[in-house]
């Protein structure tokens, strides 16, 4: 496994629970099955197999999380810009379904294709197109008056 497909486990993580307690406990599942999966097939599209994993690990552990209450340390190893506002995003977890937040960061954060988000889930492109609109309307209606730079500094 790739440090490519590691960080995006990772950022998967911290973004679904902007917690780095939780975020690493759940990154070092994801990482270790994915890891399994990929040795019993090795020609396993990696996007796939991330969407896989980290749906499986966050399946386990988001009822256990407390949405838009971030838990973020800087010792723990997340470099944080100064200027980040997480606000909207804070705002965008507590709102969204689960369906829309892992949309979003798995298209938009981790910039997976539809078709690959759609084969991990076992579901269509159309309905993963129709809850990434979703999100986004909601994402943009909690991103108004935040400005652009801050914006960027998420993706």
């Amino acid at each position: 496994m790739g440090e490519s497909e590691v960080k995006s486990i990772a950022l998967f993580f911290f973004f679904a629970f902007l917690d780095d307690r939780r975020a690493l406990e759940a990154s070092t599942q994801a990482i270790s099955l994915c890891s399994d999966k990929k040795k019993k097939n090795p020609q396993f599209n990696s996007n796939v197999l991330i969407v896989m994993s980290t749906f499986s690990v966050w399946t386990k552990h988001h009822l256990k999380l407390n949405r838009g209450n971030p838990n973020i340390s800087t010792d723990a190893g997340w470099m944080m810009p100064t200027d980040l506002d997480l606000g909207p995003w804070r705002e965008f977890q507590k709102l969204a379904t689960q369906d829309e937040l892992l949309a979003v960061i798995w298209s938009k954060i981790l910039e997976i294709p539809e078709k690959d988000i759609a084969q991990g889930l076992g579901i269509s492109e159309g309905t993963v197109r129709y809850r990434l609109g979703r999100a986004l309307r909601k994402l943009g209606s909690m991103a108004q008056g935040v400005s652009t730079k801050k914006l960027n500094a998420v993706k």
